[in-house]
């Protein structure tokens, strides 16, 4: 039996579907960047308080704006994890590449998104 492959449509409604899960709840969404499981928090990002990611095109949805956070530890973060309104735990992985944070120095999350695979 073939793989079924997701129309542009298809993936587009995912995306859009996985990234609006941030904006339930009050207050701001959060990717928060710390240490391994997250239990330490060196740096928090609020991402737009009604609008995360913006609609999907091609299966991929972006980032709203520049979100910027303040560090608040001088450490290595290793893990990231995403947050809805509310506070609950949505999404949290590894990066690619451990990022080292400075107490105190401005960070901007300059690109991030969301890609949904068609198959």
């Amino acid at each position: 039996m073939a793989t079924p492959t997701l129309t542009t449509a298809e993936r587009n409604a995912a995306a859009n579907a996985v990234v609006d899960l941030l904006d339930n709840g009050t207050g701001n969404p959060e990717l928060r960047l710390g240490n391994t499981g997250l239990a330490a928090v060196y740096l928090t990002i609020q991402l737009d308080e009604t609008n995360a990611y913006g609609a999907a095109a091609s299966g991929v949805a972006s980032v709203t704006g520049t979100p910027s956070g303040v560090g608040s530890a001088t450490a290595t973060a290793t893990d990231f994890g995403y947050f809805d309104r509310d506070g609950t735990a949505l999404r949290a992985g590894v990066l690619d590449s451990p990022i080292s944070i400075t107490s105190g120095n401005t960070y901007q999350l300059t690109t991030a998104t969301y890609t949904q695979p068609a198959n």
